[in-house]
């Protein structure tokens, strides 16, 4: 494997510090040249408070050879770091009918991660929620399709233009609260579904029309408002994989929506488009996904590096077209400038 490519494909993994004081990750992220860093389920520095998180995010940023995107679910707050101030979930904001408001508290949500060194926030969620046995139902502002547009908007507004560098990343494209009951391969009783109702991480069955006019219509209004990245969702539409469908994250998405900001995986949803990781990174990747989000080996399977090392192989094999890598690593880096994080003294 070329040393270019590998770290072309650097760029394109997002794994998964937990805890995010690793004494690894500095020596990871800078022998990896890693492009991005996830800090999830709860992983906080120790003690948690913002002065350690911005020491932490620190060092990780003086370890990275290109600056890095450090990634949060602070999708109704900072909900990682002690004392942060907490706000209703998608299903009460949107339950407010306040666009204003839902902007003035994402702009709460970015300042308070900015200030712990995170820049960019995995939110809004424009689910259209179509069943409430879902379990993920309070993810979705609502299943009024103009309320999710204009919530949604002011959420990504809210991100993206409260005064400091953060990309808003719009999910999960598309469809995710439109699957059929007994479809999903996730059970949500532990969130209060109905034990028996298997929608999450399902399929869809939607006539090109419905598809446009509900569920793409919250995206598009994204992609209008400027956000910087788009999350595809682990559903399936008519029995096609999100993640693997190049019909609609590169025809539709990037194409007929013109959105050239990045497009990120679900979490560890890679691995669910083939059998093995190869085939499904390739897939993924050729499909248009632009950023593979990873627990990396932390809960079993392939460490990030195997990850990224078998991406090479899909390349090598003819799988992945080397111009798809390069057009991944442009609109990581284009977003990272939008960022500011490629100036001079951006850290």
């Amino acid at each position: 494997v070329s040393r270019a490519l590998q770290r072309q494909l650097m760029c394109c993994c997002a794994p998964l510090f937990r805890p995010l004081d690793d004494n690894a990750a500095q020596t990871n992220i800078a022998g990896w040249h890693l492009g991005s860093v996830l800090g999830g389920g709860g992983a906080a520095p120790t003690p948690n408070e913002p002065a350690a998180w911005r020491e932490q995010t620190k060092n990780f940023q003086s370890a990275a050879k290109v600056p890095l995107l450090i990634c949060s679910d602070s999708v109704h707050g900072h909900h990682s770091l002690f004392g942060a101030t907490l706000f209703p979930h998608h299903i009460g904001q949107g339950c407010m009918r306040d666009a204003d408001l839902v902007r003035r508290l994402a702009a709460v949500a970015a300042l308070e991660s900015a200030a712990c060194g995170i820049n960019f926030i995995f939110s809004p969620c424009a689910a259209i929620a179509c069943d409430l046995r879902w379990g993920r139902t309070y993810e979705s502002f609502s299943e009024d399709v103009s309320l999710v547009c204009e919530s949604t908007v002011a959420e990504v507004k809210g991100l993206q233009e409260a005064g400091v560098p953060m990309a808003a990343c719009v999910k999960h494209f598309v469809s995710d609260g439109a699957t059929e009951l007994g479809t999903g391969t996730a059970n949500f009783a532990w969130m209060g579904a109905p034990p028996d109702a298997r929608l999450d991480q399902g399929d869809a069955t939607l006539s090109d029309a419905e598809l446009r006019a509900v569920h793409v219509a919250p995206f598009r209004a994204a992609v209008d408002a400027g956000v910087l990245a788009v999350m595809v969702s682990y559903s399936s539409i008519n029995g096609r994989k999100l993640h693997a469908s190049r019909d609609l994250v590169t025809d539709l998405l990037k194409g007929e929506l013109g959105f050239d900001g990045l497009v990120v995986s679900d979490y560890d949803a890679v691995q669910q488009c083939a059998d093995d990781y190869v085939s499904a990174v390739a897939a993924c990747l050729g499909a248009g996904v632009d950023v593979v989000m990873t627990a990396g080996g932390m809960y079993g399977g392939l460490s990030w590096q195997q990850q990224i090392n078998a991406a090479a192989q899909a390349v090598e094999r003819g799988l992945l077209l080397t111009q798809r890598v390069d057009d991944a690593v442009r609109r990581v880096f284009r977003v990272k400038a939008k960022l500011g994080l490629l100036l001079p003294d951006a850290l």
